[in-house]
């Protein structure tokens, strides 16, 4: 189970939109620190998008250095739920995954200095405390990656793959929830350009993700709460 905490470190919530515009779907996520130094996040991913019904809660358990430790995830899509747990050393993942009352066990071995991908937005920050901003330019990072494997009927799996990320400048972001000092990182991914800007505390202010030039989705922080 999740470590219980007691010092609140920062909140948030993100609009996803859609071709600049809201796509029924949300984000609420909470960072907490416990007595013992350990790091909590926690966020809820819900809403509808054309007929699909969408909730995803998810726990992550880090270390003060956030490296993840454990996790936890529930995911509903319409009436089907699935549950996923997964156990991090340096060098191993235990995962588990229960769908249809089917229990679905794997290890995999992973990288050292891995960085984690997951579904919330709130975490993608997290992933560049991997990159060397001393040597900047483009660097590849190795990702633990979570994704939706449909043709299993599967909710999650885990692969590892390697991402480039580079550091493009300091630029000023307003979304609703303020006006922000940022770092704008540019991701490259399967002959995609996505634009990431980042607060001084690695949270994410905004991440344009363009699928197509009609499928481009701009994740949006629109609440913000340090402390």
């Amino acid at each position: 189970m999740i470590l219980s905490t007691q010092q609140s470190v920062a909140q948030g919530k993100y609009n996803y939109q859609l071709a600049q515009h809201d796509s029924g779907l949300t984000e609420t996520w909470t960072l907490q620190r416990s007595a013992n130094g350990l790091l909590e996040h926690q966020a809820q991913v819900k809403g509808r998008v054309g007929l699909v019904r969408l909730k995803q809660n998810t726990q992550l358990r880090m270390t003060a250095e956030y490296r993840p430790q454990y996790l936890e995830m529930t995911q509903q899509l319409n009436e089907n739920e699935a549950q996923t747990t997964l156990h991090f050393t340096d060098d191993l993942i235990t995962q588990t995954i229960t769908v249809a009352g089917e229990t679905h066990e794997a290890v995999l071995e992973v990288p050292i200095n891995y960085a984690l991908f997951l579904p919330p937005v709130s975490l993608q920050g997290f992933i560049l405390r991997q990159y060397d901003q001393v040597a900047g330019g483009r660097q590849t990072l190795n990702l633990v990656s979570l994704r939706m494997q449909p043709e299993d009927n599967l909710p999650l799996s885990v692969t590892i793959r390697p991402v480039d990320y580079e550091y493009c400048n300091d630029e000023e972001i307003e979304t609703l929830a303020g006006q922000f000092a940022c770092r704008h990182f540019r991701r490259y991914e399967q002959h995609m350009e996505q634009d990431l800007w980042i607060d001084k505390d690695d949270v994410v202010i905004q991440w344009s993700v363009p699928y197509s030039p009609i499928m481009k989705w701009d994740y949006l922080l629109v609440q913000y709460q340090r402390g």
